[in-house]
């Protein structure tokens, strides 16, 4: 039960985090710290569990980006294929 408690508060604490970083643009860990009452500490281990997710989700847009530009790549080439072979065949 202690275990779930403290997830809950972590998550509040992210959530309230984000939100403030979000509404200020350039604040430093130090001002979130005295914003919210954690620990400097604490703030900065969960600014970098924000950071690390938000890299994450930064990579996978990135790696989707790329498989969307693969298959469009692939069906131009084998649209340019086609036509190639129609022009050989007249």
């Amino acid at each position: 039960m202690k275990v779930l408690n403290q997830q809950v508060i972590k998550e509040n604490n992210l959530k309230q985090i984000f939100s403030i970083v979000a509404d200020h643009k350039g604040i430093s860990r130090a001002q979130l710290a005295l914003v919210t009452g954690l620990s400097k500490s604490t703030v900065s281990v969960l600014v970098e569990e924000l950071l690390e997710q938000a890299r994450a989700e930064a990579e996978e847009a990135c790696s989707q980006a790329r498989a969307q530009a693969q298959a469009i790549l692939e069906e131009a080439r084998a649209q340019a294929q086609a036509e190639k072979q129609q022009v050989l065949e007249q």
